[in-house]
């Protein structure tokens, strides 16, 4: 059971980085990476989503790679500054 899951696991590690890329947009760091929906919608983590859906879901160009930093960042600038995708990136 437990290589069936870590095959598993190791697949959709493979897509994500694959659809998304393995660093960060902002500052290219390869660690400790956050996967963010650029609109600031909650979503399910992708980790959780079966094959299927997170096929759909890397399609739908809703999801970018940000390092933990970059992604704290983000996330204040959509809180509290009222900042959508499109304004923290021009």
């Amino acid at each position: 059971m437990k290589t069936t899951n870590g095959k598993y696991r190791a697949k959709k590690k493979q897509m994500i980085a694959s659809a998304l890329g393995v660093e960060c947009y902002f500052c290219h760091r390869t660690e400790n990476q956050r996967i963010h929906n650029k609109w600031g919608m909650r979503h399910l983590e992708l980790a959780d989503m079966n094959l299927s859906n997170l096929k759909n879901a890397l399609a739908s160009d809703d999801f970018i790679i940000l390092c933990a930093r970059c992604h704290g960042c983000v996330h204040w600038c959509m809180k509290y500054l009222k900042m959508s995708w499109v304004d923290i990136i021009e």
